[in-house]
This record gives structure tokens, sequence and C-alpha cells, in this order.
């Protein structure tokens, strides 16, 4: 039989074109397979660069044989895959137990992965410990990079010149885009699957390749990508590396052919624009031939155009190097490699031409991370030293094929990078996306001055913490000044902000303000007059603690419980030192209990935007999650759910002025049985609260009398969640309902139902009583749709958890295609 493979399209590490993994044939299960049968298989596919199939094999072998050989071969397949904090997990379970230093060379690429986690001091002592006991000179040159690379990034100012934002989820899909390219200032062109699920190689699928894609802008964004015609995006080839000559009529891409993560065939073609579309293709002489020619950009070079490509043509500095070729026509000059001042021996990427610089990506430089975007200024005669360009341009993961509009004022690049906007399908990073970004216009600067009153009169207040958050992109930007008390930031134009000033001892306060209709450089002057907070714990308002608020107490539960006792410093999702204690007390009782399934479920204060504090809760509940996967917890036995600000315990609501502890009350992450035993006992020792906000609260346990009742509260059972309407023709419409029946014991209240917007939706106004039946009504549209699709419903209702999913699977076919 043919086993059926599950694939993440994505960009190869050197070439940056695609990955594609073929499926394996099986004669039987792989558990009948003999072991050295399957250690031989699973180094096979690791050598053909097949790292799907290779970490399935490691792991089916890692349930026979338990070796730190079979581990480190997942956490490299994981770290080759870019799924990072798998490549950490397993990793970890070797490299910290490895006192003896047996597996030296694997700290280079552990390194690798903490660096890309952002954890620079762990990752620092990784390379160090690599430096002093490797003899592999190779390998030794690249971890001095790396730490080079870790110097420059702490010596390089924050960069408030540009923000860099996720390009547009119309465009963006999860599996994959690259080389954007503006061919106007309405139009995009790139490369991509388009796929929002993963590509399923089971010898039906047969398209499966990138094509070249173009999306006009509208009123609301960029619109639906449109492929290119058929003599541009030829069947059996991926199509990717477009650019433009300067005046538009001719078009420069590649086509390629891979073997799983290497390419086999890459070659570069033109197509000029006639009336109303581009023409039928053709190869470019010269710049082809036996080898790999690829990325294409169009520049300017002693006052002649010229193509900028990446070849691995012989005579280079080694892997990829860039060259250029002058364009005359359609016929094209020698090529000419750029020289030593931009190639090195590893690989050149992404290159682009804007107002006299070249811009590029290399793995060869100290850097923020594996791929950096580079600038070199050409004088006329010779390439200036290549000068990183920074935070926002770059960070921990891969970024390149960086390109700019006409006025150099925005752009495009390609990245890796997490963002809570990105489609994950296998990791945060294992993909790349197309990002937006844009250089600061106006020179408007805030300054926020924070003071108290003493005895009536202002007076300033040092060492408090400000927080900057952009309301209109959702990104925050903090500072604590021990010993000031006016706090400079950077701002946008047409942006939103809130400002959120906070002290220990101080109730914390909130402003809003907007950046829209500033013309002209602006200074933006605000102060923020701090409050002492009350001692919650003064009873008696003498000014001193009742210290009988500090008792000890034995805690015994023999029931389901939520436990709220792992708290967070704002906008983080580190785990703190005191959380640990707690986490191990869940750790001993998930061993303790080995079929208990928990929820940990992780929830914000009301500060941020709901959408932010959403993913942000979503983290908060990984974080811990993967800190007792790390300790040996299965991974199933852990669903971790982020509520974001939806259960807030105090008086914190969005608009009411709190102090930061009241705030840190609400930042919590709690856990809950879901599957396994009825009840369980927990025999703890807790100091009781130091605050509690008008609730119980802290401790290293925390008992909460209304969480111990057996109360259901709202529940939704469908008849069917997940239906299958099977063909419709494009451009028809269905209607699919999904009934359901309210178990629980209170009132069901549904706030919204969302899906995509091919699809209108109806449901309950009022309240759904205990044992009443309903129905949800989705009105799908098929138009301008092709191919099989799987959408969702989120019904966000006073259940628990607050959102409950419904899905309907529907294959949109064209007739007389």
């Amino acid at each position: 039989m043919i086993k059926t493979t599950t694939i993440n399209m994505k960009s190869f590490l050197l070439s940056f074109c695609f990955l594609l993994i073929g499926a394996i044939a099986f004669a039987q299960p792989i558990k009948s397979y003999k072991l050295d049968d399957m250690y031989a298989t699973a180094d096979e596919q690791m050598e053909l660069g097949d790292y799907f199939n290779a970490l399935e094999w490691y792991r089916n072998i890692y349930k026979e044989v338990k070796s730190a050989d079979v581990a480190l071969s997942i956490g490299y397949s994981y770290y080759k895959m870019r799924d990072y904090e798998n490549a950490e997990r397993w990793y970890s379970r070797v490299l910290e137990e490895d006192i003896d230093n047996i597996f030296v060379e694997d700290r280079y690429s552990y390194g690798k992965v903490l660096r890309a986690l952002g954890k620079e001091a762990e990752a620092k002592v990784e390379f160090d410990k690599f430096l002093a006991l490797s003899d592999d000179e190779e390998l030794r040159k690249l971890a001095q990079n790396e730490l080079d690379g870790m110097a420059i990034a702490e010596s390089l100012a924050p960069n408030n010149d540009v923000v860099v934002m996720f390009g547009s989820e119309e465009i963006n899909t999860g599996n994959g885009e690259y080389t954007p390219r503006q061919y106007d200032d309405k139009t995009l062109y790139f490369s991509s699957f388009q796929r929002r699920k993963e590509i399923v190689l089971d010898g039906k699928e047969t398209d499966f390749h990138a094509k070249l894609y173009k999306s006009e802008m509208t009123e609301k964004g960029y619109g639906k990508p449109e492929p290119l015609n058929r003599k541009i995006n030829r069947d059996g080839f991926h199509v990717t590396g477009v650019t433009f000559s300067k005046d538009k009529r001719t078009m420069f891409f590649c086509r390629q052919t891979l073997q799983n993560e290497a390419v086999i065939s890459s070659n570069i073609y033109y197509s000029t624009m006639g009336s109303d579309d581009w023409s039928a293709p053709e190869p470019l002489q010269v710049v082809n031939g036996d080898f790999i020619s690829m990325q294409p950009s169009v520049g300017e070079l002693f006052g002649e155009e010229v193509l900028f490509f990446v070849s691995d043509m012989d005579g280079g500095m080694g892997g990829y190097d860039i060259y250029y070729s002058t364009i005359n026509g359609t016929r094209m000059g020698t090529p000419t490699n750029l020289g030593e001042t931009i190639n090195t021996e590893e690989n050149e990427l992404g290159p682009s031409y804007h107002d006299g610089a070249l811009y590029f990506s290399t793995n060869a430089l100290p850097g923020l991370g594996n791929l950096d975007i580079f600038r070199s200024d050409w004088d006329g005669k010779a390439w200036s030293t290549p000068v990183n360009l920074g935070h926002q341009y770059n960070g921990p993961y891969d970024d390149y094929s960086i390109s700019f509009n006409t006025d150099g004022t925005k752009g495009y690049l390609v990245s890796n990078r997490p963002d809570e906007k990105k489609k994950k399908l296998k990791s945060e990073t294992c993909c790349y996306d197309i990002y937006a970004f844009e250089l600061r216009q106006l020179d408007i600067d805030l300054l926020v001055g924070v003071g108290e009153l003493v005895d009536g009169k202002e007076k300033a207040l040092k060492g408090a913490t400000v927080e900057l958050f952009d309301m209109t992109v959702e990104e925050l930007e903090d500072k604590t000044l021990e010993d000031e008390y006016r706090f400079p930031f950077d701002l946008y134009s047409e942006r939103k902000y809130q400002v959120i000033t906070s002290k220990e001892g101080y109730v914390s306060d909130t402003i809003e303000f907007t950046t829209n209709g500033i013309v002209e450089d602006t200074k933006i002057r605000k102060k923020v007059m701090l409050e002492v907070a009350p001692d919650p714990n003064d009873k008696d308002g003498d000014g001193e603690p009742d210290l009988s608020e500090y008792t000890i107490e034995t805690v015994t539960i023999n029931q389901a419980i939520r436990l709220n006792n792992i708290y967070y410093d704002f906008e983080k999702w580190d785990i703190l030192p005191d959380a640990e204690i707690d986490l191990n007390t869940i750790l001993e009782l998930m061993n303790e209990y080995p079929d208990m399934v928990i929820e940990l479920s992780s929830h914000t204060d009301s500060r941020g935007t709901t959408p932010y504090n959403k993913d942000l809760s979503q983290k908060r509940a990984k974080s811990a999650k993967d800190w007792l996967v790390k300790r040996g917890v299965v991974e199933d036995r852990i669903k971790a759910v982020g509520y974001g600000e939806s259960v807030i315990l105090n008086r914190c609501v969005n608009g009411v002025r709190c102090t930061d502890e009241e705030h840190r009350f609400n930042r919590r992450t709690e856990f809950k049985i879901i599957a396994g035993p009825d009840s369980i006992q927990i025999k703890r020792e807790i100091k009781k609260d130091t605050y509690n906000g008008g609730k119980q609260s802290t401790g290293n346990i925390l008992k909460r009398k209304d969480l111990l009742k057996s109360v259901q509260g709202p529940i939704i059972t469908f008849k069917e969640n997940h239906i299958d309407i099977g063909k419709l023709t494009q451009g028809e419409k269905s209607e699919i309902t999904f009934e359901f029946e309210n178990t629980g014991d209170a009132d069901l209240v549904i706030d919204l139902v969302t899906a995509c917007k091919c699809t209108e939706i109806t449901w309950p106004e009022e309240p759904v009583s205990p044992g009443e039946s309903a129905k949800i009504v989705a009105i799908f549209d098929s138009a301008g749709m092709e191919g099989p699709y799987e959408k969702t419903l989120d019904i966000i209702a006073n259940t628990d958890p607050i959102v409950v999913e419904a899905k309907f699977l529907v294959d949109v076919v064209i007739v007389n295609k």
C-alpha cells in the first residue's frame, strides 16, 4: 500500500524555493519492520533531506529504543523543519544530561535552536561549550559567527524608523509565500501555493506546485490573489522569483524542479506584456546552463539596466553567489560575479536593487538571526562593506527577499518570524510569509512625564513603567527608567495609541490618543499623575499590615478543581520562578494520576485589545504546557487554551483604573481535569493571599469555593458538528444547519458566530434553556472558489470554553473547465 504523507510546503533553507516530500511505499505497517530496517530507512530519508518522513521513522524507533542518538536525530529533524520549540525539547533531553560531553557536535545546532527562540543567554552557553570542545573548524567558524552576531544585536539601536507588519491575511496562507514585488501602486506579484491546509501527497494530488499570483489593492486591502496565465505557470514546475524591468514591459521569473530540499534545476525566463496579458515565456540565454540560476532582480550598474541573480555556477566564492548580467533587450551580457565584498563561501540570496544600493541576505556575516538582510552601496566603481539593516528588518529567524516601492518609503520582505495573524501549520516558524514595512515619514515624538501629588503639589515620580501600545498594529513597547521620570517614544502617523503607566504601590493609569491628521513634525507631551495605592492588608487603617492574614493552612481537595496559581508580568509569557513551585505540584499530580488529562487555561488582564490578549494568553498557556512536557508529561494529556480577557476576577475590566497588583491578579493560568479520574487529592501547605482584589486569591495552591461546586453551566451538544456537503458547482450556494441542544444546567447565550466572508450565519438571539434544542444556520457562497475547503464556525458563548467550533466540508468544482 502507499503511505499517505502529510507535508507542509515551505522554502528550502538555502535556495528558498520549495520543500517537497514524496510519499513512501510500505508493504506492511511500520511496527512490523525490523529495528535495523527502521534505522536504515530513517537514515536514508535524513540523507535525502526528507525530514518529515525521517522524523516519523525516528519517532517510531524511539518508542522501541529510547536512545540519546535517536532523540538527537528527532531534534535535528525538527530543527531542519524550523520547528524550534520541538527541536529544543528533544535536544535538551540529551544535552542537558550530557555531563561527559559525548555529543559535542550537536551543541552547535542546539545553540542555533535556542537563539531562534530568543534564548540568547542559553545559546551563548552552548556555543561557548562547543568552541571549547570541538575540533570541527568549519562549525567552529560558524559558532563564532553566531557569538559575534549576538554581540552586534546588543549594540544595534532599536530602529524606530521603520515598522514591519504581517503583510495580508488574504495573501498569506500558511503554506509559504515568496518574492513579493510591486508591479505598480495597486498590484502585487508574488509566488505561493495558496493553500490554507497541508498538502498531502497521496498519489491523488497533482496540483501541488507553487505558482505566480497577483493581487489588486482595494479599499479594504489586497484582494483575492489570482494566478497568472498557464503560459507562465507551467504544470510540473515551481514558479517563483518574479521581478520587472524598469519600464514594466518585461517580467523575469524562474521555473524550478525539486527533490525534497534539493533544487534539481532552476532557470530564469522572461515574458513581455502584450495588449492585455503576459506572453509565452522564453528562457534567458547566457545566464542559464548546467547550474542553478534563480531569484532575478532588475537594477542598474554603470548607467545600464542589469539583472542581478543568484547562482552556483563554477568560479564562484562558494555556495550560492550573486551575479549580474547586462540587459540588452532579450539578450544578456556575460554573467559577472559581484566579488568578495558581497559574496562569501556560504550563501548570498534574495538580491534587490534600489537607489544605488544592493540589498541581499546571507548566513555568512554576523547578524541577528540565521539569515539577515544587508545593504551595500555602489559608488560607481565598487561596492561598500555590507551593513546589517538592524532590528525590525531582521530578527532571530530568517529574513530575506526585501523590495521597495518607487520612492523607497514602503516595501515587502519574506520571513518565517512568528506573528499572531499567521496561519500556523506545523509550527509558528516553519513557513514563510510576506511582511510589509513602512518607513517613518513624520517625526512624531511622545514624551510621557510621570508624577505624583505630595501635599497638594506635583512631584516627579521616578522608576515607573510606561507601556506604549500601538492599537493599530497591536505592538507594544515598554520602558522602565529607574532614575528618570520622563519617557520618550517615537510615534507613527495615522495610528491609535494607548499609554499604560504603573509603579509598584501606585494605582496604574491608562490614556488613549491618536496621531490622525498630523501632517508635520510634532512633539506630543502627556503628563500622568499616579495615586498611592491603599495597603489591602491594612484592615484597621493604622498604617501597619494585618499579619493574621499570613497564616498557613493545609488544603485537601477530593473533586475536580481549577487552580489559580501561576502569574505573569505584564505582556510577558515567561514562567516566573515562583510559578515553578506550583507547576511542580501539577507535575506530581500528572505522575500520580497517569490517566488524567487537564486543560491549562490562561487569562490576561483587560489592558490591550481583545485579539492581542487572546493571542497573549494562548502563548502563556502554551509556555506552562511546554514546561510540563519538557519534564516528561505526554503532550496529548495537556490542552492549552487562552481565554484572553474574557474572565476577569475582580473589578479591573476595561475603563477601570487599577493598580498593577490588581491587574496582575487576572494574569494567571488555571488548570482543570477534563478526562481521567473523577476526583483527585492535593495536600500542600499554602500561604493565604496578600491581596484578594475582592476574591480569595493567590498562594502556592489557590482554593476558590465557587469553583469547587459541581456546576456545569451551559453546554452546546451538537447533533453533528462536522458536516460534509459534498460537491458544489462554482457560484452555487448551500445551506448548512447545525442542530444542537443545551445539555448543561444554565441558560446558553450565544454572543457571536463567525466564519469566512463566504458564509452568512444566523443563530438564536434569545437564551437557550437547559434541555432546549436550537439551530445555527450557515449559507455558504462558492463564488470565486475552486477545490476542497474546510470551513470553521467559531461559536462565542457563555460556555466553558467560551469558543466552540463547528465545521463543514465542501468541494467546489468548475463545470466544463
